[in-house]
């Protein structure tokens, strides 16, 4: 009984992309998609939400589009989802083709199956990077699907535990990414520098491989940007020269370290922070 149960989920899953509307039923759930409203040259997280939620989610396929050349993923994370500790996630990225799909399947070493089983709550959080030439204007991010009413579907469907069915849900509702007009600011205000030393959470976080550091400086000086592991032991020196005032952008490449929790530390004549992320592999 354990293996077939399995064995069907298995089947299910694989089927998804391809199965008639006629073998799907509804539930009450809702995906929403976040909308934001962000200026151009931004890094943003857009969080993919469930509510009414009335299964035991064994498994799921979650295809999104945002068509836009100025929008592209950077990451997905499923920090603080839906996802259970006996469930994997993976993501799919093709900034070619602006499409992001997620995926949630059981680990099947696992008997019983382990559901997801909350009401609401974060499916994944989509991690994008806005082109600094970007217009003004809405982006919309919207499920791929060929229609419910199309003989062959390809959309958001869940599997339930038993891999007695597929389910779609009753409701989805579109994404917005607002891409808001510069603010017009004259000559002084653009020399104008920070009025403190400020070192901002990276992004993406949690991140695989690469993540970007940014920070600001008041005044010109000798600077060092460390990275350390929970042990307090030093894996890396980002920077460790003298930079001007402003604003600064350093990437880290963590391929070669494992995943974990991590620190970064800035440090400058005007003070220290230190600021955490997260490695995940």
């Amino acid at each position: 009984m354990r293996h077939r149960a399995l064995l069907m989920i298995l089947a299910v899953l694989i089927a998804l992309p391809s199965l008639s509307v006629a073998q799907f039923s509804v539930f009450p759930g809702v995906v929403a998609v976040d909308s934001v409203e962000v200026m151009p040259g931004s890094h943003f997280g857009v969080a993919v939400r469930l509510a009414n939620n009335t299964l035991g989610i064994a498994g799921l396929q979650l295809p999104l589009r945002f068509s836009s050349p100025y929008l592209s993923v950077d990451s997905v994370s499923f920090a603080g989802s839906l996802k259970t500790s006996g469930m994997t996630a993976t993501a799919t990225i093709d900034n070619l083709s602006d499409t992001v799909s997620v995926i949630y399947y059981p680990d099947f070493n696992c008997f019983p199956i382990v559901t997801a089983d909350a009401p609401s709550g974060v499916l994944a959080t989509v991690y994008f990077s806005l082109a600094a030439t970007a217009p003004p204007g809405p982006i919309a991010i919207m499920e791929i699907n060929n229609g419910y009413s199309s003989t062959i579907w390809s959309g958001i469907g869940f599997v339930d535990a038993q891999g007695n069915g597929v389910y779609r849900p009753q409701g989805f509702v579109p994404g917005v990414v607002v891409v808001l007009a510069p603010t017009a600011i004259d000559d002084e205000a653009v020399q104008t520098l920070p009025s403190s030393l400020a070192l901002a959470q990276n992004y993406p976080n949690p991140f695989n491989p690469t993540t970007t550091i940014e920070f600001t400086l008041p005044l010109a000086g000798h600077t060092r940007l460390e990275v350390f592991n929970v042990l307090g032991q030093r894996v890396v020196t980002l920077v460790d020269r003298a930079l001007g005032g402003g604003t600064h952008q350093v990437q880290w490449d963590g391929a070669d370290h494992p995943s974990g929790i991590y620190f970064y530390r800035l440090t400058h004549s005007e003070g220290a922070q230190t600021r955490k992320m997260i490695l995940v592999k």
